[in-house]
């Protein structure tokens, strides 16, 4: 599966990252954003688990321990693709300055 920034349809877009069996995605909800800000299109046929965020995130309040956890996993997340496409885009700077 492949997340990419969003875009009309004649517009440019930029791969923001690909999901693997077992990665997760769509956590605004848990962060309590109702706006997603990439969009999601498979590859191939898949599964995907979905989990309704306000009932898990009732679960994750009465258990601190276990809401840490998801929250830090979350952080690793969205850090792991913030510094991935930083990356992305130095590299089109960098062809752009070449040519």
């Amino acid at each position: 599966m492949s997340l990419k920034l969003p875009a009309e349809d004649e517009e440019s877009t930029l791969l923001v990252g690909r999901m693997e069996n077992g990665d997760i995605m769509g956590l605004s909800p848990l962060l309590g954003i109702e706006r997603y800000t990439t969009h999601a299109q498979c590859a191939t046929d898949s599964t995907i688990l979905r989990v309704e965020a306000a009932p898990f995130t009732e679960l994750l309040a009465q258990n601190a321990p276990v809401c840490s956890q998801v929250m830090n996993v979350i952080a690793r997340v969205y850090f792991s693709r913030y510094v991935d496409t930083l990356k992305r885009f130095q590299n089109i700077l960098n062809d752009i300055a070449v040519h």
